[in-house]
């Protein structure tokens, strides 16, 4: 009965007017908790699992590759009013271009390491790794983060739900917490 309450309400009807839109601009950013998130709504039957994941890959690679090329093709510009920190990042990715599977599970990985989302593809961009195979690596570092987050979101809704029976009290709390994110992106 409070699901369908829920459903009713004007949180319930943004989450299901916005929520994978959320999911597609929270993912442009940094965007983990939006995916946990989305991912316990769906164990609660407000969104789908296969959606959050199609539209946390599109955010999180338009975001990435967005920033590698922003990087390739000014990074060294926007870094020589910076020689200090331009001659570290040539020496680093001098240091990377010699160990190239070390740059390629970097290139594949980064989205797992807190802190490295946003200024990963900034370096990658610099460091010479060929387009073509950053754009690949990071398709799959992108598809690889989206369903290990979304489900770790679910599983953990449902690990929840079977300790505590069921998440009836909660679950409105959490999604009007999540159309609240919405609205705040979509202003």
């Amino acid at each position: 009965e409070q699901a369908v309450m829920f459903e009713d309400s004007a949180s319930g009807q943004l989450l299901a007017r916005y929520g994978y839109l959320a999911v597609l601009a929270g993912t442009m950013l940094e965007g983990e908790t939006i995916v946990l998130v989305a991912g316990f709504l769906a164990h609660q039957g407000y969104l789908s699992i296969p959606w959050i994941i199609v539209f946390a890959v599109i955010g999180s690679s338009i975001s990435d590759q967005g920033l590698f090329f922003l990087s390739r093709f000014k990074g060294m510009k926007f870094l020589a009013r910076f020689p200090e920190a331009r001659r570290k990042v040539a020496a680093m990715a001098a240091r990377m271009r010699e160990r190239p599977v070390a740059l390629s599970a970097f290139a594949l990985l980064f989205r797992f390491l807190y802190g490295f989302r946003n200024i990963a593809p900034l370096f990658l961009g610099m460091s010479g790794i060929p387009t073509l195979h950053f754009v690949l690596l990071n398709a799959l570092g992108a598809v690889i983060w989206a369903v290990c987050f979304s489900l770790a979101g679910y599983f953990f809704a449902a690990g929840l739900s079977s300790v505590m029976g069921t998440l009836a009290r909660y679950e409105m709390a959490i999604a009007a917490d999540f159309a609240d994110r919405v609205l705040f992106m979509v202003q």
